[in-house]
């Protein structure tokens, strides 16, 4: 078993839904009261408490929202203003707390957690950017066996200080059963299935822009290996950390050999709305779990790396071209890297305590964009 990763607190939360602090990786957070948030976004309070059933259908194979689910009236939302040093821009975080509509005799008797994000710019009002399940043990088909948990989240991406692309990221599991008669145990046809993603946007003006349903294009489609899951806080160790422009957090692997993929769909749109796709040139890495030297050495590093392909977490094409990474460094390591937008961890130098391959920080530059992310400048 995979022991888990030692590291300083960063930012924890609790278990329970609303009794915990949401997990940002940029800027600071504040709680307000429903009354200030709704004065400060210039929106009614029907409107912030509203489910939003057609959420943001970006990640994975929820299509619909969960048929069963309804808002918990009984429950006050719980909101969360979030600044930044960098810009004057404001994320507003509504959580709201839903339950199974058919509690009573399904036996569901928990809440789950759905995060509504609206994005504020000087003296305009809220838009809604984002509204989907924080946590979610949800059904997706009426009495079905095979229940879903939803877990996802948003990071702003800031360059050149201001909310120039958001990242939605986060996680779905559950399980599938074969149709068959020949099995001794319902074990035997069980099967566990859980993805990882994540996709961005780019945009000059998101008070402005409409997410709603699913029907916007994404600019970057990111897919990679299972995560390190903290109980206290899912999204400590997730992809998103790999584009944070902080080397204290990193993404951390969850598989059976220690190795990972990350795999970027990228994308650039043009002035007149058209999508080309470009190509990177190069990529940037800050190896390992850099937060401090102690736990760089302690932890997993990549040592080696190719340019495989995956789709679904399976390999659509083989490259045999290899990079090879320093070790003891935590600054970045810059390599040219065309025409491959995904890697494949090969080898790895191993911790002195821990079994946990880790990556700080990733980067990719192209003609178009220059360093994607803004990492490395």
């Amino acid at each position: 078993m995979k022991k888990l990763i030692q590291i300083l607190a960063v930012l924890s939360s609790a278990t329970q839904v609303f009794a915990f602090t949401p997990h940002i990786n940029k800027g600071r957070i504040e709680e307000i009261s429903v009354a200030r948030a709704c004065a400060e976004m210039k929106i009614p309070e029907a409107e912030l408490k509203e489910l939003n059933k057609n959420c943001f259908l970006y990640l994975d194979s929820t299509l619909y929202f969960p048929p069963t689910e309804i808002a918990a009236e009984e429950k006050v939302p719980e909101i969360y203003k979030q600044t930044f040093e960098e810009t004057t821009e404001v994320l507003y975080r509504v959580f709201i707390a839903t339950k199974d509509e058919y509690a009573a005799s399904t036996g569901k008797n928990y809440y789950n957690s759905f995060q509504k994000i609206y994005y504020v710019n000087g003296g305009s009002k809220g838009n809604l950017i984002f509204a989907d399940y924080y946590h979610g043990d949800v059904d997706l088909k009426i009495n079905s066996d095979s229940p879903y948990v939803i877990q996802r989240n948003l990071m702003p991406i800031i360059k050149n200080n201001k909310v120039a692309g958001i990242m939605y990221y986060g996680m779905e599991t559950h399980s599938s059963y074969a149709h068959t008669d020949e099995y001794e145990s319902i074990l035997d046809l069980k099967s566990d299935h859980h993805t990882h993603r994540a996709v961005v946007f780019w945009s000059d003006d998101f008070s402005k822009i409409d997410l709603a349903g699913g029907n916007a294009k994404s600019d970057i489609h990111i897919e990679c290996s299972k995560p390190l899951i903290d109980e206290n806080d899912v999204f400590r160790y997730t992809i998103q950390n790999a584009f944070d422009k902080n080397p204290a957090t990193s993404y951390v692997e969850d598989t059976e050999d220690d190795l990972m993929y990350v795999s970027l769909g990228l994308s650039y749109k043009t002035v007149n709305g058209k999508t080309e796709r470009i190509e990177n040139k190069k990529i940037a890495i800050i190896n390992g779990y850099a937060q401090n030297n102690d736990l760089y050495l302690k932890n997993n590093r990549v040592k080696e790396i190719s340019g495989n392909t995956y789709s679904n977490g399976e390999l659509l094409f083989e490259d045999d071209d290899t990079l090879f990474l320093a070790d003891s460094t935590l600054k970045y390591q810059i390599f040219d890297w065309a025409p491959s937008q995904s890697f494949s961890v090969q080898k790895i130098y191993k911790g002195s305590a821990f079994n946990d391959t880790c990556i700080a920080e990733l980067d990719f530059f192209n003609e178009k964009m220059k360093w994607v992310f803004g990492g490395v400048e």
